[in-house]
């Protein structure tokens, strides 16, 4: 039969969540010296169950020091996140900076 010798693909899809992401931008200082490729080791192991994604936007060389700028997209499937929500996210963030010794512009 002619149709069983056409590949099948697997169909695949995510579920788009009914509740709206937030996209936060954060501006993170590194010495001069360091690579990129650690502070992206240090934001993978970063763990909040509202993260969707992140991303490197920019990237500043100052004299003294570099700034990465990052884009953190958040969400929830459960509900709309509230300001609450945002402002703990951020504060356990900069904690966890603090702990991996970077800084972040504010």
């Amino acid at each position: 039969d002619m149709f069983s010798k056409i590949d099948k693909k697997k169909i695949l899809y995510t579920v788009v969540s009914k509740y709206p992401e937030v996209k936060l931008d954060y501006s993170i200082i590194m010495i001069k010296d360091d690579k990129y490729i650690k502070l992206k080791t240090i934001l993978d192991n970063y763990n909040n169950n509202l993260i969707k994604n992140y991303e490197l936007i920019d990237k500043y060389n100052s004299d003294k020091d570099i700034r990465y700028t990052i884009r953190y997209s958040l969400g929830s499937d459960e509900k709309t996140l509230e300001q609450k929500d945002l402002d703990e996210f951020r504060d356990n963030f900069i904690n966890y900076l603090k702990d991996n010794e970077l800084e972040i512009v504010q």
